[in-house]
């Protein structure tokens, strides 16, 4: 699993998997005009790759993915908040 999420780490254990968890190097910065669709299956297949890369050719399954929150109206991108004070602007303007 290429994340260190415990939520996607707990739901492949529900469904019946024991992951191998390894966290990915990937930028999360958005990139200039890169709605959300964009960004989230850019940053599934980098963390992928990532972790893919440190496996060595080996015939593995890595499962990588992204979430991102959107402010209304689906184009603005929210950060992970900075502190608390920012994360409760983000949770109101949702």
């Amino acid at each position: 699993l290429a994340s260190s999420s415990p939520r996607r780490i707990e739901l492949l254990r529900q469904v019946g998997f024991s992951p191998i968890v390894s966290p990915p190097d990937a930028d999360e910065t958005p990139r200039k005009d890169e709605g959300p669709a964009k960004m989230v299956s850019r940053l599934a297949r980098e963390k992928a790759r990532s972790v893919a890369s440190r496996l060595g050719g080996a015939d593995w399954l890595v499962i990588a993915a992204d979430t991102i929150v959107v402010a209304p109206g689906g184009k603005k991108i929210l950060g992970k908040p900075r502190d608390a004070e920012e994360a409760k602007r983000m949770l109101r303007a949702l």
